[in-house]
């Protein structure tokens, strides 16, 4: 279970996150960012991985 002070961070994360995901161009590069967020929400990959590829697919 989650402590708070790590709840909050996974939210403010996230919200990061879905914020570049709809700065993407919609299309296959916004089809692309929501694969870069789900393994994120899935703890495939972290969170400073996530954000990389998701700022290189916003341009």
């Amino acid at each position: 279970m989650l402590s708070t002070r790590e709840w909050r961070k996974n939210r403010d994360q996230a919200g990061v996150l879905l914020g570049l995901v709809y700065k993407t161009p919609k299309g296959e590069a916004r089809e692309r960012a929501w694969r870069v967020y789900k393994k994120w929400a899935n703890a495939e990959i972290s969170y400073r991985e996530a954000e990389k590829m998701l700022k290189k697919l916003a341009g």
